[in-house]
């Protein structure tokens, strides 16, 4: 059994910030559960941690593939577990911190061997979508499965569709492969999910945004493209980045692409909060730092259990 802690929660919310002052009280080091840190050479505008923080707590899983590579939830819960043996082995304790829910998930209970969706089915399904709408294939889903009925969030688009495409697919629910989960490690799990005010994360949103830009994430993107990668790289393919393709391009001002990369972080944020919304945690914060002390018994009881 591994005794890990968890820090989640939608982008900008202070994850980060938590997890290294936890590492003043406690002896941890942690482990990155966000898609877009996994890629060298983007730093502004995927809010890695500095060097400087880096050397005060060892850091896991930042800057491990080329920008033009992909990376998934399965390898993500391999390497994870890989780090969580090794920190474990030396004393100390991983801290997994990231807003990828799916990552944790995956890294916490597995993935289900779900087979390839075809691209008929998936086509299927968008126009189901379409002209149905989300409630119409939710009500369906219910029918089938009653399980669904408290997994997925009416609003959950994305859900929606993969458990339709799967039943379509395979003529089995979702909740029959999430039923063959087994994560790599047998955990020992403290989740904590700082849930923030949400019309004040979009506006921190907004800041950081323009701070990133005072800092250089535009000169940044240039650097990447001059090394070679581009559009089609899955790492300039996120948000951050893709929407700076259209100044780049002369197709629209740098004001626009700025609004785009606000607009675009804050619809992930309402993302992120749909997913977290469907989770159960150890313990949930408005800010993380500002409840420290309720945070910190929380963990030291975890590690006397």
């Amino acid at each position: 059994m591994y005794k890990i802690i968890t820090v989640q929660g939608p982008t900008a919310s202070g994850k980060s910030k938590l997890a290294l002052n936890l590492a003043e009280y406690f002896d941890i080091e942690i482990i990155s559960a966000d898609s877009r840190q996994v890629f060298k050479y983007l730093d502004i505008g995927t809010a890695k941690p500095s060097q400087a923080e880096k050397n005060l707590v060892p850091h896991h899983l930042t800057d491990i593939i080329e920008p033009d590579k992909s990376y998934n939830a399965g390898r993500f819960a391999k390497d994870a577990s890989r780090a969580i043996i090794d920190i474990t082995e030396r004393g100390k304790i991983p801290a997994v911190c990231g807003g990828t829910g799916f990552y944790i998930k995956a890294l916490t209970e597995g993935l289900a061997d779900i087979p390839e969706i075809n691209k008929d089915i998936k086509e299927e399904v968008a126009e189901l979508i379409q002209k149905k709408g989300t409630e119409y294939l939710r009500e369906k889903l219910v029918k089938i499965d009653q399980e669904e009925k408290k997994r997925i969030h009416p609003n959950d688009t994305n859900r929606i569709m993969r458990a339709t495409e799967v039943y379509l697919q395979t003529g089995k629910p979702l909740s029959y492969y999430f039923k063959t989960m087994k994560p790599e490690l047998n955990l020992d799990i403290l989740s904590i999910y700082i849930k923030p005010e949400r019309n004040g994360l979009y506006e921190k949103i907004n800041k950081r945004t323009d701070k990133m830009m005072k800092d250089g994430l535009y000169e940044e993107f240039k650097n990447v493209l001059k090394s070679g990668y581009g559009e089609d790289s899955p790492g300039l393919n996120t948000v951050g980045y893709k929407e700076l393709f259209g100044f780049y391009f002369g197709l629209i001002n740098l004001d626009k692409s700025v609004e785009l990369i606000k607009r675009n972080t804050r619809r992930y944020a309402k993302r992120q909060f749909t997913w977290f919304n469907g989770g159960n945690f150890t313990c949930t914060v408005d800010s993380g730092l500002e409840e420290i002390d309720k945070i910190i018994k929380k963990i030291n009881s975890f590690k006397k259990d």
